[in-house]
C-alpha cells in the first residue's frame, strides 16, 4: 500500500489537492466502516483493496475536465477503475471521486 500512495502523490497534478482518500478491503483497517457503497466497488476486487480518491481541482471546465480526464488514463494504467465522477463548480473548486483497485502486482517494492 506504501508503493501505491508513493505512486498516486507522484502523478497527482500540481495544484490539485487530494481531499480524501479511503481504502477498504486489502490493508484496510480490520472493523473499518466501508468507505463507498458496494455497488460501487469493482466487482472483481475479492480481497484485494478498493481505494476511494476525492481530488480538489480548480480553473474553468475546460481545464478541469483535460486534468481529470490525463489524471484517469494515469490511474488506468496500473489501476481498474470503477466508478469516475466529476463534479465541476464554476469559480469555485471542482470535486473529481474516483474508486479503483490497484491491479495486482503493480506496486510491488
Amino acid at each position: 500500500m506504501d508503493s501505491f500512495l508513493v505512486w498516486v502523490s507522484s502523478i497527482t497534478p500540481e495544484g490539485t489537492l487530494i481531499h480524501h482518500l479511503g481504502v477498504t478491503g486489502g490493508g484496510a483497517a480490520a472493523g473499518a466502516a466501508p468507505a463507498t457503497p458496494a455497488a460501487a466497488t469493482p466487482a472483481a476486487a475479492g480481497n484485494a483493496p478498493v481505494v476511494t480518491i476525492e481530488w480538489e481541482v480548480s480553473g474553468d471546465y475546460a481545464g478541469v475536465e483535460k486534468l481529470t480526464a490525463d489524471l484517469l488514463v494515469r490511474l488506468g494504467a496500473r489501476t481498474k477503475l470503477s466508478n469516475s465522477k466529476l463534479e465541476y463548480k464554476p469559480g469555485g473548486s471542482s470535486k473529481f471521486t474516483t474508486v479503483l483497485a490497484p491491479v495486482a502486482g503493480a506496486f510491488k517494492e
